[in-house]
């Protein structure tokens, strides 16, 4: 209707606001929601990597949004040993990266006698043997062999009496107070010799309510007390304790036991296995220093797949496929790529091919995507002319690499070695909120590095940005900073990381600015409309200085009319709408011509004899 208000004459719009003025019962001030359904085309937040790699602990498979390195360790823990995705984040953030998203990456799927990654548990008996409670580590991991729980059922912590009879059939009491009950409280109501469960559903006041009529009466005198049933659960790691009491078994309270620590606990979740013994015998039997078992990393048998992944859907999505629903990734990076290759070789990993089918893989999923570019890694202990023969095994303007591998520095005590994908990471980011995407990400300090792995000499930078090898320099007096900005494309269009990102922000833009087009009447007014709102879009960029261009028409142009959409595209429910863009390009040399007038000495000079 929003839309339809816009096209309305001068006549029809005081119609319509007579009849909204006629809904206004007395003068006053009112407030009128105006819905615009067409969303206005901007620019999404640059700069977000999304990281595949190794962590002690933390969600599996599942894309978290990271802002800062404690959130990142409060998370995943401690690097795992010999892996490098706590120091490609730490890199990301010490060099102005904002946000992030990590994708904790395992053997999961079993193949033969492998060994997956599996949560350590635990399962708690009831009072008449039944398994009752199973209690697992929150995440997969070794981590979860070092949680100990305690399960007690303890004394009531409340206990009240009821001031009215009640007779066989009542579903309502009435008591000296309902402190300590609410609803989905499970209450034992006795009076020395009979006992009975209910559990409560409204309280009103001192009256509390229930469904299951009784079958027997109580006597007020007796006296006959009402004492609520709780669970107390308690999970705890050296140096970390949690503590949730007064829990309820009951699915219908606000503290059902399952629901409430699945919630809030850091350390454990707890699942009710539906034992088949009667109320109260299914109560867990006291637990003082239960301690959980079984948890693997699965780490050892880790395969190319469990990094490539799939994406089935919600609930489906592994490896690199889970990165697929979160459109704000765009960069992508799997700092633990040859760590895989080590601690899998011989098993998951059989050859370097394997660690090329990562690769291959990340490129397909950006080419696939087309708003996300890929930062790849050398394998370690490359020089430059294996770096040169390793990224000549690919070709694609979606991805770019980056050599040599870094020396980084772990509290000034520790010196390790990584992969600059993440450090580039917080580069780019850093630059584009500085300048914006259009800006060459290179002639930028690296941060939070003391050293290169290999010191390249210019004959060697030469030949390897030729191919497409971005390199890290030491500059004397400037630090080390990253001096390329190519992707690995072999046409000459798409040879710039900038060119491929500026057109990559500009179409998630599009597809994030443009739904409200579906199901629109396809019509020249339609199209006029589209092209507009693109041209101004596409002018405000021009002004910031991402486009070539003299004049907006040397910049781009934008064609939606006939000519792109036929009578036979219409009839098929396409819109097509045309844009052709002329993006700067970095300056990757700089020619100075230097003449210097040379003293006519002709004259003065005497003939040699």
């Amino acid at each position: 209707m929003a839309a339809l208000a816009l096209e309305q004459g001068p006549a029809q719009r005081a119609k319509a606001k007579d009849k909204v003025m006629a809904d206004f019962r007395s003068p006053g001030v009112y407030l009128e929601k105006v819905e615009d359904r067409i969303p206005s085309l901007t620019l999404t937040e640059s700069g977000q990597p999304g990281f595949l790699g190794f962590a002690t602990r933390g969600p599996m498979h599942e894309p978290v949004r990271i802002t800062s390195l404690t959130d990142f360790a409060n998370l995943y823990g401690p690097p795992v040993e010999g892996g490098y995705l706590t120091e490609a984040v730490r890199g990301f953030f010490e060099n102005g990266g904002e946000a992030c998203y990590v994708v904790r990456v395992a053997h999961t799927f079993q193949r033969g006698r492998s060994e997956v990654a599996t949560r350590a548990g635990l399962k708690v008996a009831d009072r008449q043997g039944h398994e009752t409670l199973w209690i697992s580590a929150r995440d997969e991991g070794e981590w979860g062999n070092e949680v100990r729980v305690e399960v007690k059922v303890p004394p009531p912590a409340a206990q009240t009496f009821i001031t009215r009879d009640l007779a066989p059939g009542e579903t309502r009491m009435q008591v000296r107070s309902a402190r300590g009950i609410q609803p989905g409280s499970i209450c034992r109501v006795h009076d020395g010799k009979t006992e009975r469960f209910i559990t409560i559903t409204r309280v009103d006041g001192k009256v509390l309510a229930w469904h299951e009529a009784l079958d027997v009466g109580f006597k007020s005198n007796a006296p006959t007390y009402v004492e609520p049933i709780t669970l107390e659960i308690n999970a705890s790691v050296p140096g970390y304790k949690e503590s949730f009491a007064n829990l309820s078994l009951s699915p219908s309270s606000n503290r059902y036991f399952a629901r409430l620590v699945n919630q809030e606990s850091q350390l454990i979740r707890v699942q009710d296995l539906k034992s088949p013994s009667p109320f109260p015998e299914n109560l867990p039997v006291n637990l003082e220093r239960g301690q959980l078992e079984g948890g693997t990393d699965g780490l050892r048998d880790i395969t190319p797949q469990d990094f490539i992944g799939f994406n089935n859907g919600p609930e489906q999505r592994f490896g690199l496929g889970a990165l697929e629903a979160v459109s704000e990734v765009d960069l992508i990076a799997i700092p633990d790529l040859y760590a895989a290759v080590r601690i899998g070789w011989g098993r998951g990993f059989r050859s370097p091919k394997d660690a090329q089918a990562i690769q291959e893989a990340m490129i397909n999923h950006c080419e696939r995507l087309r708003t996300r570019i890929a930062l790849l890694d050398v394998p370690p202990d490359t020089g430059h002319e294996q770096a040169l023969q390793w990224r000549l095994l690919f070709d694609s303007a979606f991805g770019a690499f980056y050599y040599p591998w870094v020396i980084i520095s772990n509290d000034g005590r520790r010196v390790v070695k990584a992969p600059p994908s993440g450090h580039v990471a917080g580069v780019i980011a850093r630059s584009d909120k500085a300048y914006g995407v259009h800006k060459p990400p290179a002639n930028e300090p690296m941060l939070g590095i003391v050293d290169l792995d290999f010191l390249l000499h210019d004959s060697h930078l030469a030949s390897l940005n030729r191919q497409g090898i971005n390199c890290i320099k030491h500059l004397p007096g400037r630090g080390i900073r990253v001096w390329g900005a190519r992707t690995i494309a072999s046409d000459p269009q798409w040879c710039f990381v900038n060119v491929r990102r500026i057109f990559n922000a500009i179409i998630h833009a599009l597809e994030e600015g443009s739904q409200w087009i579906v199901f629109e009447p396809n019509t020249p007014q339609l199209w006029k409309q589209i092209e507009q709102r693109i041209k101004g879009f596409l002018y405000e960029l021009w002004v910031k200085g991402f486009f070539q261009g003299a004049s907006p028409e040397e910049a781009f142009y934008v064609r939606c009319d006939e000519s792109t959409n036929p009578r036979e595209a219409i009839d098929a429910g396409v819109l097509a709408c045309e844009i052709g863009l002329a993006p700067v390009r970095p300056a990757e040399f700089i020619i100075f011509h230097i003449e210097q007038d040379m003293e006519d000495r002709s004259a003065e000079e005497s003939p040699i004899t």
